[in-house]
């Protein structure tokens, strides 16, 4: 079965060719063929996004909630850092809805816009609940390196490839990260909250426990974005390619909450 074939059968192939050898393997095979290797695709993509759980999971700043050794410090950095972003995802996916010819991802995209409108609202809430300065980081803030990453990924698909379906990488790392952490990681963080004098965590948790509602669960925005990339993702080209933009957008998700721990890092003073 050529869907089967690996490039253990293949003599003299050299492993980095794998991507070559994939491309014209899909390239050859007959139309339904195609159409079942395609199929696969979904659970590849699920499949990669789930190594890059289970990867943030571990990430610096998480281990410190589990831990329940998160500094307030920390968690602004993460808030404020957010916000730089955040703020921005209306506009990327009014541009999205723009650029897309499919009339479902238009009608996908919208949808997802009427969800995020004024979303840095709620992580401003929480940071002036912190004390943290509100208007420092919605005036003259600089994002972090890593979050810089993160946001020109998303504004290069979008702004310069005008490349919607890719685009759709950007929520499916974020919303998927989210969907994936477990259920009681919300209550750990107002632990620390607690912990640091607040009476009332979830007066500094609205804008995650928003996004823990909306993203997760059977109709939320992970699981559309899925499906919605299952139906337009149906060659080996277009998954490569999401499946980079997947990769390197976890990565900076990653990194970045690994530096709103690191640079914040109190211990050594205790």
């Amino acid at each position: 079965d050529l869907l089967d074939m690996s490039l253990g059968t293949l003599p003299d192939v050299p492993a980095q060719y794998l991507d070559l050898a994939l491309h014209h393997l899909f390239t050859a095979l007959a139309p339904d063929d195609r159409a079942r290797a395609a199929g696969r695709f979904p659970a590849e993509a699920a499949a990669a996004l789930g190594l890059r759980a289970r990867a943030f999971a571990g990430n610096a700043w998480c281990r410190a909630v589990r831990e329940d050794r998160l500094a307030r410090a920390q968690y602004i950095a993460a808030l404020a850092n957010t916000h730089q972003y955040v703020r921005w995802t209306p506009r990327l996916l009014a541009r999205a809805i723009a650029a897309a010819d499919d009339e479902a991802l238009r009608d996908h995209f919208f949808r997802h816009l009427r969800g995020e409108q004024k979303h840095e609202r709620l992580i401003e809430s929480d940071l002036r609940y912190l004390g943290a300065d509100v208007a420092f980081i919605t005036g003259a803030m600089a994002p972090a390196p890593e979050t810089l990453a993160f946001m020109a990924l998303q504004e290069s698909l979008i702004g310069f490839h005008q490349d919607p379906v890719r685009f759709l990488a950007a929520p499916f790392v974020a919303e998927g990260l989210v969907a994936h952490i477990e259920p009681d990681f919300l209550g750990r963080l107002g632990g620390n909250i607690r912990r640091w004098g607040y009476a009332e965590p979830a007066r500094a948790t609205r804008f995650l426990a928003a996004h823990a509602r909306a993203d997760g669960g059977e109709d939320g925005h992970f699981a559309r974005t899925a499906a919605a990339l299952a139906r337009l993702v149906r060659d080996d080209a277009t998954q490569q390619r999401l499946l980079s933009a997947v990769h390197l957008a976890a990565d900076a998700f990653t990194r970045s909450y690994d530096a709103y721990a690191e640079r914040f890092d109190l211990s050594f003073c205790t």
